[in-house]
């Protein structure tokens, strides 16, 4: 028998008056400390805690150019178990963009190191490594050329490269090697066979290659993009050619691109609507009241690799209505190394939070060879102690937090954790969408009570 996931929580820490939806963990110290931030008003606050939780200092991030001046910060990362402030200072004529370290004692590290010089306006993406920093500055214009760059973990340049951009990017990603790869996406209204980009940026010296993702018959909706035993996949979903992306369509089907050892040339291909089976099922479980059409607000989150080339696209039904945020049904489809589909599955769930209170909703996800685990806390169903459901009052949800798993066929095993030392009872919650991953079995949570908050080590 599988043993029951635990979570060991840490010491209680004082909310000090801030709001928990606005915490977020940076990264991990080489001491297994946690370094995470957070914003009240415009003023961010950068804080290190033991691994047990206990806070070390609270330092308020004020960054500043090479020169002494005030600069905008852009984005706190964690590169080689050090934590960085990018920021960035814009004129009429550039934008100039800066790093610099903040030591495991709070303190700020000289020098301040300028990555690069920018056309005003131009936004910053990352994504880092061990290894490696990858930075992308989208130009402001459409089309123009922007800039994509790789670092060292000491910010030495490895390269750089000045290239037209074409739609707004969604996601950078890069291998072990430092190839980096982007993905952008382009006008809703605009071609079906171009709704997004792939760029390739070779790791030795940053040369590029690009590929459109689409077809003339179903557009792309919504994509994510994963590098997995050194092949490039991009999957999502898709409606009728015709449609309108910003008009909101409801998704028919799913799209499925793998591009061998990441190389974009001769890519598997794959289009295919939505299991009718499936469909059929989910729609009579879950009918849409106010005609809205449910799928219209799937929103893509994971796209995750499980073994022998497989992977798994997960996303879900999220909306907002009078001050409410809704955080519904988990759909998860598997994808075969041809892009076929294996199983569509869903989670039916229900949460609602009002939008000024911590977000309890969403899931934390894991992957272990075939098999996906599910955890999120159940707003709709109460257990007793032998594990029996009842349907809950608004007024009594206990919010326990629940494990699916998924397995290789995609049948579906549920057990609430009541061992969670979370839940009602206990007027101390966890907080899913806050957890920051260790591995694929392992993630820091956080936990929130009424003044207070707690970080914990979940293990799968």
């Amino acid at each position: 028998m599988a043993q029951e996931p635990t979570i060991n929580w840490g010491s209680e820490i004082s909310l000090d008056s801030r709001h928990i939806d606005h915490l977020e963990i940076v990264g991990i110290g080489p001491d297994s400390s946690i370094y995470t931030t957070y914003s009240h008003g415009r003023q961010i606050t950068l804080e290190k805690y033991s691994q047990e939780g206990n806070r070390f200092w609270s330092i308020a991030i004020a960054p500043r150019t090479p020169d002494g001046q005030s600069a905008i910060i852009e984005k706190l990362i964690s590169l080689k178990n050090k934590v960085y402030v990018l920021s960035s200072v814009t004129d009429n004529s550039a934008t100039k963009f800066y790093a610099q370290q903040i030591d495991a004692n709070g303190n700020y590290v000289q020098p301040v190191t300028e990555l690069v010089i920018a056309p005003p306006g131009a936004s910053l993406h990352t994504n880092s490594t061990a290894d490696r920093l990858v930075l992308a500055l989208q130009p402001a214009l459409e089309g123009k050329r922007g800039t994509v760059m790789s670092f060292k973990p000491n910010l030495e340049s490895v390269w750089i490269e000045n290239i037209p951009i074409t739609g707004d990017i969604e996601v950078v990603e890069q291998t072990s090697n430092g190839t980096a790869f982007i993905l952008t996406k382009h006008l809703d209204s605009g071609s079906a066979e171009q709704s997004f980009t792939v760029y390739r940026f070779e790791g030795r010296n940053g040369r590029s290659t690009q590929q459109a993702i689409g077809s003339n018959e179903n557009r792309p909706l919504q994509a994510k993009m994963l590098v997995s035993d050194s092949d490039l996949v991009v999957a999502g979903i898709t409606s009728p050619a015709l449609f309108v992306a910003s008009l909101k369509p409801e998704p028919t089907g799913t799209f499925y691109y793998r591009f061998p050892k990441g190389n974009l040339r001769k890519p598997v291909i794959n289009f295919a609507p939505f299991d009718s089976t499936f469909l059929r099922n989910y729609k009579n479980y879950k009918p849409d009241r106010d005609q809205s059409q449910r799928l219209r607000n799937l929103q893509l989150q994971h796209l995750l690799p499980l073994t022998g080339g497989k992977t798994i696209l997960l996303g879900e039904v999220t909306t907002i209505n009078k001050q409410v945020r809704h955080t519904d049904d988990i759909l998860a489809i598997a994808f075969s190394p041809e892009g076929q589909t294996i199983y569509t599955s869903s989670a039916n769930k229900l949460q609602a939070t009002p939008t000024q209170q911590t977000q309890l909703g969403s899931y934390i996800v894991s992957t272990t060879q075939d098999t996906v685990k599910l955890i999120y806390l159940d707003f709709e169903y109460n257990y007793n102690k032998q594990e029996e459901i009842t349907i809950a009052s608004p007024r009594a949800v206990l919010k326990t937090p629940v494990l699916i798993t998924l397995l290789p066929d995609g049948t579906q095993k549920v057990k609430p954790l009541q061992n969670s030392q979370t839940g009602r009872y206990q007027d101390f919650y966890l907080v899913p969408d806050s957890a920051y991953k260790l591995s694929p079995t392992s993630f820091i949570v956080i936990g929130a009570g009424k003044d207070h908050y707690k970080f914990g080590r979940l293990k799968l």
